[in-house]
């Protein structure tokens, strides 16, 4: 029988070093990553249909609540900000923690080189001061953690 995991066992962090230091998104509320493709037909007289298939960027975006008081290996609103206003390129990956007999990066593992493409703060009276955030993959997607 399958075994599921919790939404709250997978992680979202970042390397500006290419991953020797690593920095985790803290207060995540939820996360998402899309991988689409491009599908191009093209109808010939002689020939039948011919079909072209691109893979589009990855995508991975989330919501947190913003926090203080960080340490050093986890990352703020501002960190996210800082990078996408230098365009700073990052290394990114999303894999999901070990729990009972589920190993990490099992279930969901994604490591890419990318940028992140949008940061936004929101900041109710009544609430608690929000984030979004969004990164979009360049180059090669690894799908399977190192052994």
């Amino acid at each position: 029988m399958a075994t599921e995991i919790s939404g709250s066992l997978v992680l979202n962090r970042f390397s500006t070093d290419g991953g020797t230091t690593w920095k985790t998104i803290v207060c995540e509320t939820d996360s998402q990553i899309t991988g689409s493709s491009t599908v191009t037909e093209t109808k010939t007289k002689t020939c039948g249909t011919k079909t072209a298939v691109d893979n589009d960027a990855m995508k991975v975006t989330g919501n947190g609540v913003a926090g203080a008081d960080l340490t050093s290996d986890q990352a703020s609103y501002q960190d996210m900000q800082i990078l996408r206003d230098a365009k700073t390129r990052i290394t990114f990956e999303r894999k999901n923690s070990a729990s009972g007999t589920v190993t990490e990066g099992e279930t969901t593992y994604t490591l890419f080189e990318g940028y992140f493409d949008n940061v936004t703060e929101t900041s109710a009276t009544d609430d608690v001061t929000k984030f979004s955030w969004g990164v979009t993959s360049t180059g090669t997607i690894t799908l399977t953690p190192e052994s």
